[in-house]
């Protein structure tokens, strides 16, 4: 039991260091001691224990964010699972901008900790809309390549399916080497992993003729002869089934 707990607890916060940026992670180290200055400054008792105290509420309130998911066999650890550290972050900061005396450099440390989560909340929608012009295009030419197999103009309901992902846009790509968490927000978005959300729009709304989507089935286990292979994607099938194998 407590080996899990400590196997979560390494999780969660290597996931941390590995979302946040370096320069995002000297902030945060900053910001920290900002807070014990500013309780030293605000204390009416003596400065040393209360800083003492206050260090540790820092650290008992870090390990507390991660909440009751740390006592699960499989916690979550998706992004929205980490919003208890902002919003310790944030009253952090409330303190520091509170404290009674001028603390210049830890206020100018949060203020440009805001500034660069502004930033990213930007970069993170632009990188939203990429994936979705990189998807949109992935589909259209999944669907010029199914127009020109010769068993798609016949009238036999096909069963389709599709395996493979086009994974992230080369732009997410590049961009997710500077900030490490838009690899883990930026969804699937086109791909075989049975989520139905990455296949709904092209099943659904591209107006193929005559296919079927089934679940039950894999098409990855019939021996199907290959009918186009494209840059992008490799199409195989025969009168009644089609797999599009991305690339």
């Amino acid at each position: 039991m407590c080996a899990g707990i400590l196997a979560n607890y390494r999780n969660f916060y290597s996931l941390v260091l590995s979302d946040f940026r370096r320069l995002w992670l000297a902030l945060l180290a900053v910001t920290a001691i900002a807070f014990l200055v500013a309780v030293a400054c605000r204390t009416e008792r003596k400065i040393l224990p209360s800083v003492a105290l206050a260090a540790a509420l820092l650290a008992v309130s870090s390990v507390a964010a991660i909440g009751l998911y740390v006592v699960l066999e499989k916690p979550l650890l998706a992004p929205r699972a980490m919003y208890p550290i902002g919003a310790l972050l944030a009253l952090v900061n409330l303190f520091i901008f509170g404290a009674g005396k001028p603390l210049p450099i830890g206020k100018l440390t949060c203020s440009y900790l805001s500034v660069c989560f502004f930033v990213f909340a930007f970069t993170y929608g632009n990188a939203l809309a990429q994936q979705w012009d990189y998807t949109a295009f992935r589909m259209q030419c999944a669907v010029d390549d199914l127009q020109d197999v010769p068993s798609m103009s016949t009238d036999n309901t096909k069963t389709i399916q599709v395996a493979g992902s086009i994974g992230m846009s080369p732009v997410v790509e590049r961009v997710s080497g500077t900030y490490g968490v838009l690899g883990r927000l930026v969804p699937a978005t086109f791909d075989g992993s049975g989520w139905i959300w990455t296949t709904y729009y092209f099943y659904y709304y591209l107006k193929l003729p005559n296919i079927q989507v089934d679940q039950n089935v894999d098409l990855r286990e019939m021996d199907l002869p290959m009918l186009s292979d494209g840059p992008y994607q490799t199409i195989y099938g025969d009168d009644t089934h089609v797999l599009i194998v991305l690339k």
